[in-house]
């Protein structure tokens, strides 16, 4: 927000208002698992998606008492149920914790390539049916069969991609793809536009212009789900924020999340009122913004110095790798997209945290849709199954 307000040239920049400042409704998130007080990715999903607290690396998937494995069902799998349109949109590998969790059941989220094999109709995960209708993201290597001239991860010798193209996927791999896709209206379309993850958008045009962009993605997918008779279900993810705060790298992070809004506002409005759109983080990390700078310093900028006159930035984290500490900080060093913040804890990355985090609630009866100021992710689900049952809001 204060980025955006430095952007707009606002007197006082935390004046400024982001998309999600816009909905009319919010709440506060506990996040923790069901075996930590701080939640990893997958724990997180896996209980706004499925309303069930499992342990950390956990995806969508537990032990039952008796020792039996239940594959919890999803929101995904129930709108597909429902006969709704579904869709998945990352900039992380689609087969990384949160999109994961929407589509596949393991035990382990390093477990990336049974989880890509479970995207396949009719294979891996018998609650797919025919198939996500669209699927947008990183991480191709996870499709394809390992080698010497392969760039693929898989030992299975399997190719899922071209598996998909058999199921009737329309299979892009560039942003130039992609856009004809859209163009097309392809019955079901995949894409992935990197080997892993993708490209941070401060570097995309620079060093990846063929990847699409998180809003060109968001654009396309509602593009293709927004006319089918009976309504959709379709999870977006920021998921490069994250990344960026475990490297204490607060310039990508912002970037990243200035994306994310861009993409939010603009889904709103396509859409209109009549849409529910629900927008929380996963889990919370360890930046803080600190010190006294002035407002008009913006937050790439000295908040101060510490006790031994070293001087210390307005972005700082609890932990993480940080980086070397100049002697000056200036802003065109604060501003440089490599540049590490300051960690407290030195470690070779920086872990989440376990503060609450914000749940924004856009359309119809969103003031309903709960009723106390702290809920829950799992009572996220909870809001999710009920719109796609068409039932009353859940409290």
């Amino acid at each position: 927000r204060i980025e955006k307000g430095t952007r707009e040239g606002l007197p006082h920049p935390s004046a400024a208002r982001l998309h999600i400042d816009e909905a009319p409704a919010a709440a506060l998130v506990t996040t923790h698992s069901e075996d930590g007080l701080v939640t990893d990715s997958a724990a997180s999903a896996t209980a706004f998606l499925t309303g069930s607290k499992v342990p950390n690396g956990v995806v969508s998937w537990r032990r039952a008492s008796d020792g039996t494995v239940d594959s919890l069902e999803t929101v995904l799998e129930l709108a597909i149920r429902q006969g709704l349109a579904t869709g998945v949109v990352t900039t992380t590998r689609l087969t990384h914790a949160t999109p994961a969790c929407t589509f596949a059941h393991v035990p382990d989220r390093g477990w990336e390539t049974e989880i890509a094999a479970a995207l396949v109709p009719e294979g891996g995960n018998p609650r797919l049916g025919r198939g996500i209708d669209v699927i947008l993201g990183g991480g191709f290597r996870e499709f394809l069969p390992s080698g010497p001239t392969r760039p693929g991860t898989r030992t299975d010798g399997r190719d899922i991609l071209a598996e998909l193209e058999r199921s009737g996927y329309q299979v892009v791999r560039t942003r130039s793809e992609l856009a004809q896709a859209a163009a097309a209206n392809s019955e079901k379309l995949f894409g992935a536009f990197a080997p892993s993850h993708m490209t941070y958008e401060i570097d995309r045009e620079s060093t990846s212009p063929n990847e699409p962009s998180l809003l060109e993605m968001v654009q396309s997918a509602v593009g293709q789900l927004r006319n089918k008779p009976n309504g959709f279900f379709l999870l977006v993810e920021g998921g490069r924020i994250d990344h960026a705060h475990h490297d204490t790298n607060g310039r990508r992070a912002i970037e990243e999340m200035l994306e994310f809004d861009e993409a939010i506002g603009w889904t709103v409005d396509a859409l209109g009122p009549d849409a529910l759109v629900l927008v929380t983080a996963d889990h919370d990390h360890s930046m803080v913004l600190a010190g006294y700078a002035p407002a008009e310093s913006g937050v790439f900028s000295q908040a101060g110095t510490d006790v031994n006159g070293v001087p210390y930035s307005t972005i700082l984290y609890a932990n993480g790798p940080g980086g070397e500490v100049p002697t000056e900080l200036d802003e065109s060093v604060l501003r440089n997209p490599d540049f590490r913040e300051r960690a407290g804890v030195p470690l070779r990355s920086e872990t989440h945290g376990g503060t609450d985090v914000p749940l924004y609630l856009f359309g119809p009866r969103a003031k309903e849709r709960t009723s106390r100021a702290t809920i829950d992710n799992t009572e996220i689900y909870g809001i999710l199954r009920d719109e796609v049952l068409g039932g009353s809001p859940k409290s």
